[in-house]
């Protein structure tokens, strides 16, 4: 069951007037999570941070260099004193991926939080979560789905199905941390809005 508000954007004017909705009331701290690539970087967060007159904290910019997982690779010192640094100047938005796990480790209460996902990731976590699973089994199906996709693309030639650890670890934060089911809103972006050009 979800306790979330979900919200369906294909295009600026209504993410425009999501970001009005979600705006609304005074806040210190907004952590956005979500599907990683999605656009919570280059799309959600530049308009949400207008809108509020708030700072942009992207934890990408704080994980160290040439490592193959998200959560134990994150400066986590010089992510905090830049937090702390621009909440001096108002509110900032705390984006990337893994982010209850993130904030747990900074100890921070976010004033909102906001998931940010596509459709198909959005359902199939949801039958997921439902279907007593585990999650090893869930990776599994993750990693058939990635080979037929694969194959469809490239017929002849070998394809690996095996799962990035980065990707394991995104779905093993999904299934133990369940943020869809914990955040305040959940964006989910359709069609064209995906690309930055649509912007």
């Amino acid at each position: 069951m979800l306790n979330s508000n979900v919200f369906r954007v294909s295009n600026r004017k209504e993410l425009n007037e999501f970001i009005s909705e979600f705006s609304k009331g005074k806040f210190s701290i907004i952590v956005m999570d979500g599907e990683n690539g999605i656009g919570k970087t280059s799309i959600v967060s530049p308009l949400l941070a207008k809108k509020l007159h708030a700072s942009i904290v992207s934890v990408d910019k704080f994980l160290e260099k040439k490592r193959h997982g998200y959560a134990d690779f994150i400066n986590y010192p010089a992510l905090k004193k830049a937090i702390d640094d621009k909440l001096k100047s108002g509110p900032i938005i705390l984006e990337g991926v893994i982010m209850l796990k993130v904030t747990k480790k900074l100890d921070i209460n976010p004033d909102k939080l906001l998931y940010v996902c596509d459709e198909s990731w959005f359902l199939d976590w949801q039958k997921y979560q439902t279907s007593g699973q585990k999650i090893e089994e869930i990776i599994k199906k993750q990693e058939l789905r990635t080979l037929s996709i694969a194959k469809l693309i490239s017929p002849n030639k070998k394809s690996k199905c095996k799962l990035s650890k980065f990707r394991k670890e995104m779905s093993n934060y999904t299934f133990e941390y369940s943020p869809m089911r914990k955040v305040d809103s959940i964006l989910i972006l359709t069609g064209d809005i995906k690309t930055k050009e649509a912007i």
